[in-house]
């Protein structure tokens, strides 16, 4: 009985994926389990497991090809199974084919390390086009993609071309400092070295560049980069909510005294404490106490979640990652610690899977360890309130007895969605979690 392979959809905003490597090829033996292809998502490049065990009978798109969700993609079946003449009555919906459930279990089931999805726009002059492995191999051996012609669909650079093009830098004399630049400008030393007599050395690379000869050049001679698959989600969805979303914002100083000794308390203990953690128990357990901040907007009705479930921004290459805590406010704080270390780990290496950053009630954006004292971030749909976190510093404040002194303290910004709350409501919300971490005990209680 013959198969098919679908495209899964991953998470709720997935559009599309990219085939980036197929395990078998057709005519293989294919055990139900075993990882069958590489799949790449604006998220991560995930190993996708075979759902069923039987013959690779056919393979329908093509390494580095980018198809919508849901798309067919392959066929299984047993040894004596035929195709059909017309393979398009494969890809009608008929009983028997996989949910989308179940496939996103085959993918969940074995995350690769991999990275984050790469560019998916051509530049200005055809090239700059690559898979993701390929973006990996071309780093690995300090090849810039950007000067390399693809040979995939589209002109998509893909890993035999990055091997092929290094083979030939090889045998091409050049200086290691001029490659060095070349690299990290983008610009194509096989193609220079035609014009050079002898070895291409470094004031060669920089002529080039003089010259507005670099791999993918823009107008003016600066360089052009392709927007990742990554990027241009960030640019799509806070383009959208920063139009769509009517925002308004909160600010206040926090106290900080007791949380920091707090944490200097719980410091010799493992998994180690850390003030992200202290920050999303005390966000979690204010949403418990403010059910209508807990709240997205949907069309005609708020949706109030069940869940306090607090996402945390995670800088990565070439963007961010907000991986969630689920129910924050019923763990204690080793284990959002060690839960934050791991997810904070897997989003960098580009493993996170959908269940890991999707469900978000409010996310956390802390940059205090960039000596950025307050900002106001831009909310992260379908959420409905984002916190941004300043740095802590010695200010000069009133001391509980009436006096001033010196204390340490902690600018936090509220963007909320006026369409869900109003000022008021987001006001009490905000003094719980300020009072929650001026006075801590109760964070480290529960």
């Amino acid at each position: 009985m013959l198969k098919r392979v679908f495209l899964p959809q991953l998470g709720q905003t997935m559009e599309e994926g990219t085939v980036e490597k197929w395990h078998k090829a057709e005519g293989d033996t294919v055990r139900k389990g075993e990882v069958l292809y590489d799949l790449t998502t604006d998220k991560a490049t995930l190993e996708v497991e075979a759902f069923a065990a039987g013959t690779l009978k056919k393979i329908l798109v093509a390494e580095g090809q980018t198809v919508p969700v849901n798309t067919l993609i392959a066929v299984l079946g047993g040894e004596d199974d035929e195709l059909p003449d017309d393979l398009s009555e494969l890809a009608e919906s008929a009983p028997g084919a996989p949910t989308a459930e179940a496939a996103r279990a085959e993918v969940a089931g074995a995350p690769s390390v991999g990275a984050p999805s790469e560019p998916t726009a051509r530049a200005a002059d055809g090239k700059g086009l690559a898979s993701p492995r390929a973006r990996k191999v071309a780093a690995e051996l300090k090849v810039p993609v950007e000067a390399i012609r693809g040979s995939g669909p589209g002109g998509r650079v893909v890993e035999r071309d990055v091997l092929s093009y290094a083979a030939r830098l090889e045998e091409t004399p050049h200086t290691p400092t001029a490659a060095a630049l070349a690299y990290q400008e983008g610009v194509d030393l096989v193609a220079l070295a035609g014009g050079v007599e002898g070895r291409v050395r470094k004031a060669d690379v920089e002529a080039a560049l003089a010259a507005g000869l670099s791999g993918a050049a823009g107008a003016g001679g600066g360089k052009r980069v392709p927007l990742s698959a990554m990027r241009r989600t960030i640019a799509e969805r806070m383009t959208a909510s920063h139009r769509d979303v009517p925002h308004f914002y909160l600010m206040g100083d926090v106290q900080m005294g007791a949380a920091l000794a707090l944490l200097e308390r719980l410091g010799a203990e493992e998994p180690k404490v850390t003030l992200t953690a202290l920050l999303v128990k005390a966000v979690g357990m204010a949403l418990r106490e403010h059910p209508r901040v807990n709240a997205r907007f949907d069309g005609d009705a708020v949706v109030l979640n069940r869940e306090r479930n607090v996402g945390v921004a995670v800088a990565v290459e070439d963007g961010l990652f907000v991986p969630v805590i689920r129910a924050a406010d019923g763990k204690d704080l080793p284990a959002i610690s060690s839960e934050l270390r791991s997810l904070a780990e897997a989003a960098r290496e580009g493993r996170l899977i959908p269940e890991q950053y999707e469900g978000g009630s409010i996310t956390v954006s802390n940059l205090g360890m960039f000596g950025v004292s307050s900002f106001l971030p831009i909310i992260n749909p379908p959420e409905s309130c984002i916190i941004g976190v300043g740095a802590i510093a010695r200010r000069v404040a009133a001391t509980e007895d009436g006096g001033v002194g010196v204390e340490p303290m902690m600018t936090v910004s509220l963007s909320a969605d006026h369409r869900v709350t109003d000022g008021a409501e987001a006001a009490r919300f905000f003094r719980t979690l300020k009072d929650l971490l001026e006075a801590p005990e109760a964070l480290a209680a529960s």
